[in-house]
């Protein structure tokens, strides 16, 4: 399930919501709300080191130039 990071407007809180597609399409009020102070008004962070972490995690993708295959110079993982 994809991690989603918000920061709150009202407070500054940032925080990790676990979601489906499906509930962030929705934004489900529950689980999109400040868990610090409630409140709704959020904007979705974007941090490139969260990106990275969540593609390399452990993902065994031994097929791709990036998980260890062989790189065909299209990639541009070197």
């Amino acid at each position: 399930m994809p991690i989603y990071s918000y920061k709150c407007l009202d407070c500054e809180n940032v925080f990790n919501v676990q979601a489906t597609m499906q509930e962030k399409e929705e934004e489900e009020k529950r689980k999109f709300a400040c868990p610090k102070c409630e409140s709704k008004n959020v904007k979705q962070e974007f941090s490139a080191s969260h990106f990275l972490k969540n593609i390399f995690r452990g993902n065994n993708n031994s097929g791709s130039c990036c998980g260890g295959g062989k790189d065909d110079g299209g990639c541009g993982c070197s």
